[in-house]
């Protein structure tokens, strides 16, 4: 595919993200997805490891708002750079917060098939998910 058509499966990767689409969402993945955070003790394989991470941020971050800043690739690689909105909870009451992501994907045959996602939390502290 080329550098334009994975770009835009991002774009509709982020989209159906902020839209809470999980069809088109996990449409756009590969079964053997490989997903990389920082929070996480080793990366997640496969779509099922990366449904259950997706199942608690869709609890946690209920109203979850993407910015997208920019975008740029060659070939099956694309980094995306974004703002995410949301509110969190912090000692039983919810607050407005605000992170900037950059995204590292590599698109095979039309779907993600790595993600490499970095989370700036200016202060707020990554949680430690337990090893799955």
């Amino acid at each position: 595919m080329s550098t334009r058509e994975n770009l835009q499966i991002v774009d509709s990767f982020l989209e159906a993200l902020e839209a809470r689409d999980w069809n088109r969402y996990f449409r756009l993945l590969s079964e053997d997805l490989v997903y990389y955070h920082p929070s996480m003790d080793r990366p997640s394989k496969g779509l099922a490891a990366h449904r259950r991470k997706l199942e608690y941020h869709a609890t946690e971050f209920a109203d979850y708002r993407i910015d997208p800043i920019r975008r740029f690739g060659q070939g099956d690689w694309v980094c995306a750079e974004w703002t995410s909105t949301t509110s969190e909870t912090v000692h039983g009451r919810r607050r407005p917060v605000r992170f900037e992501f950059c995204g590292v994907f590599r698109v095979k045959n039309g779907r993600i098939s790595r993600l490499w996602e970095y989370v700036d939390r200016a202060g707020h502290p990554v949680p430690r998910r337990p090893r799955s």
